[in-house]
C-alpha cells in the first residue's frame, strides 16, 4: 500500500513539537506526513483499518488515537458509511508545527509553502517590532540582546547561527504583546537565516535589538524592514 506503508510508524522519529514519542504520535507522524507529500489527495478516502495497521504493524486503537491528533490539525474526518476522508488544504492548521515541518520536508510544498510565510512575514514583522519598541520591558530587551549576542559568537557554526536567529525572531513576537502574532513564531522561524557575512548580518539584528530597547517604534519598525529585505535573498535561493 502507497503512503502510509511507505515508512513504518515504528520506525518513525515521531513528531517535532514535543509531542510524547508514544506509538500513536508516531503512527500520525507517519499518516500526516503521507498526506501532506500527496500520497492521498483531498477527497481520498483512506484505506480500512485492517488494512492500515497491518502495514503499520499497530493496533485499531493506536490507529484511531492518530486519527484524532490528525482530525484535530484539520487533515482527516472520519464520517459513519463513508470513513475517514483526506480534507482539502484549506482546512488544515497549516501553522500547526508538525504540518509545518512535514511541508518543508517535500521540496514541492517547501517553495510555495515559504514563499507564502515570507509575504506574511514581510508584513507581520516590522508591525510587531513596533510594538515590542513601544511594550517590552527591560527583560525582554535583555533576551534580544542575549540572542545577538549568540549570533555572534556562533562565527562559523551555521547550526548554531540558525539557532540564535530563530530564538530572536521568538522573543520578538513575544515582546510584541500580541498572542497571534507570536503563534506565528515557528512558521517565521523557518526563515530565520543569518546572511553569509556574519558581521553585517549581526549589525542588523542588533541595529533591531537596539531600537527596541530604546522604545523607539519608528526605527524598530524600518530596522525590522531592513533585516528582511537583507534575508530576502536568502529565502529566495531555499
Amino acid at each position: 500500500m502507497a503512503g502510509v506503508g511507505a515508512r513504518p510508524a515504528a520506525e518513525d522519529e515521531g513528531l517535532k513539537a514535543g509531542a510524547t514519542n508514544s506509538l500513536a504520535h508516531r503512527t500520525a507522524a507517519t499518516i500526516g506526513s503521507a498526506i501532506v507529500k500527496g500520497d492521498y489527495k483531498p477527497g481520498d478516502t483512506l484505506p480500512i483499518e485492517a488494512e492500515i495497521c497491518m502495514a503499520l504493524g499497530v493496533g485499531r486503537n493506536i490507529l484511531r488515537e492518530a486519527v484524532k491528533i490528525l482530525a484535530g490539525k484539520g487533515l482527516l474526518k472520519t464520517t459513519r458509511r463513508v470513513g475517514t476522508v483526506v480534507l482539502p488544504r484549506t482546512s488544515w492548521t497549516l501553522l500547526d508545527p508538525d504540518i509545518l515541518n512535514w511541508s518543508v520536508e517535500e521540496a514541492d510544498n517547501a517553495i510555495d509553502l515559504l514563499e507564502e510565510i515570507a509575504e506574511v512575514r514581510a508584513a507581520v514583522l516590522p508591525e510587531m517590532a513596533a510594538l515590542a519598541a513601544s511594550r517590552a520591558g527591560s527583560a525582554v530587551r535583555g533576551a534580544l540582546d542575549d540572542a545577538v549576542d549568540r549570533l555572534e559568537r556562533a562565527n562559523g557554526d551555521g547550526d548554531a547561527r540558525e539557532a540564535a536567529a530563530r530564538l530572536f525572531h521568538r522573543r520578538l513576537l513575544e515582546a510584541s504583546g500580541n498572542e497571534i502574532a507570536a503563534s506565528l513564531g515557528r512558521s517565521f522561524e523557518l526563515l530565520a537565516v543569518v546572511p553569509d557575512d556574519l558581521v553585517e548580518g549581526a549589525k542588523l539584528y542588533r541595529a533591531l535589538a537596539a531600537a527596541i530597547a530604546k522604545g523607539h517604534p519608528g526605527s524598530a519598525r524600518t530596522a525590522a524592514k531592513r533585516l528582511i529585505e537583507a534575508e530576502t535573498p536568502i529565502v529566495e535561493e531555499v
